[in-house]
């Protein structure tokens, strides 16, 4: 940030946390409260779907959350909020692979996951959102980050989300693809390629924290 001073734009990168996700539609929040504006956004799992969901709706994305909560969905979802604290983290993805294997089934189809992600995001093309956005995922196949900014935004997020052993593969022109988390837990590269300054934003443990990148 220049001279110490905030900058009037910013394009910010939201990483992943699971449920802990929702804190970045605070952050998105202050930022329209202190007339900062967004000029681009990249996100990774939950990072893409509350990012989307504040490009989408705004300020009323925390009704949308709390109709999810109320609805009882959130409840045969898979416990992602204990499953993102620190090192249970990587314990919970040797587990979830070990199990994966053994069984061969996930507890998400993709059907399932577009589903859910439905309940959030309109079914849109990401090109019509009011800014640049990318959603990062992971492809299963080579291990490969991809960065998904145009076509079906709910399939894009889905697959940004697609948590390995939990959410079958998502398709995405011709890739199978799955949680971003395993190569750009925040996104910044793909957040840089929007424009500058970029202000990723953190929120796996404890409070939010934005750390600017420039």
């Amino acid at each position: 940030m220049t001279n110490g001073r905030a900058p009037k734009q910013v394009v910010v990168a939201l990483g992943g946390g699971g449920m802990r996700g929702v804190a970045h539609l605070g952050v998105l929040q202050v930022l329209a409260e202190r007339g900062i504006e967004v000029v681009g956004m990249a996100g990774t799992s939950s990072g893409a779907l509350l990012g989307a969901l504040w490009l989408t709706l705004g300020p009323a994305s925390v009704d949308r959350v709390r109709a999810f909560v109320s609805s009882g969905r959130a409840r045969r979802m898979p416990d992602f909020h204990e499953l993102g604290q620190g090192h249970l983290w990587q314990r919970a993805k040797l587990a979830i692979q070990v199990v994966h294997i053994l069984l061969r089934k996930a507890l998400l189809s993709e059907a399932q996951m577009l589903d859910y992600v439905r309940f959030f995001l309109p079914e849109t093309p990401i090109e019509a959102l009011p800014v640049p956005f990318v959603a990062v995922a992971t492809d299963t196949l080579t291990g490969e980050e991809v960065w998904l900014s145009r076509g079906s935004l709910v399939r894009a997020v889905a697959a940004s989300s697609a948590m390995p052993g939990l959410v079958n593969p998502i398709a995405v022109e011709g890739r199978f693809l799955q949680d971003g988390g395993a190569v750009a837990e925040i996104p910044v590269r793909a957040a840089r390629s929007l424009g500058s300054p970029v202000l990723a934003v953190e929120v796996s443990e404890g409070l939010p924290v934005g750390y600017p990148c420039m």
